[in-house]
C-alpha cells in the first residue's frame, strides 16, 4: 500500500465519471489526502477522454464510475485487458451497495511467477 506520509507518491490518478459530484468529490478527497505527493489527478467524463488520459499519463490508479452512461464498464474492461502497462482499476457504483471491484495488473519476471503462484495459494 502506498503511504501518503511516507516517501512514496501516487503516480497519476484518473477519475472517470460524468457525474460532477462523484468525480469532483473524489478529486477533492485525493487532493486533500495526497497533496503534492500526487503527480497528477485527472478527471475524465467520456470513454475517449479516459483512454487518452491513460495513454498520456500512464496512471497508477484508474477509478471508474460504473453508473455512468458515458463510460461503458464492458468497453473499459475490454480496453484494459488488451493493455500491458501495470495499473490498478477500481470499479465503483454508488447505486449498488457491496464490495468495490479492484483489478491489479502486475508485471513479473518469469522467475517470480513460481514464488507468486505457490505463496499465493499456500495453506494457512
Amino acid at each position: 500500500m502506498i503511504d501518503p506520509g511516507g516517501s512514496q507518491s501516487l503516480n497519476n490518478l484518473i477519475i472517470a465519471s460524468a457525474n460532477p459530484l462523484f468525480g469532483k468529490g473524489l478529486y477533492r478527497l485525493f487532493e486533500a489526502h495526497w497533496g503534492n505527493k500526487a503527480s497528477a489527478i485527472v478527471l475524465t467524463t467520456t470513454m475517449r477522454e479516459t483512454i487518452i488520459a491513460i495513454e498520456n499519463y500512464h496512471p497508477q490508479l484508474v477509478i471508474i464510475d460504473c453508473d455512468d452512461q458515458q463510460i461503458s464498464r464492458a468497453d473499459f474492461l475490454n480496453y484494459f485487458i488488451h493493455q500491458v502497462q501495470p495499473m490498478r482499476v477500481m470499479l465503483v457504483s454508488l447505486k449498488e451497495t457491496g464490495a468495490v471491484v479492484v483489478y491489479d495488473r502486475k508485471m513479473m519476471l518469469s522467475n517470480q511467477i513460481d514464488e507468486w503462484l505457490f505463496n499465493s495459494f499456500s495453506e494457512g
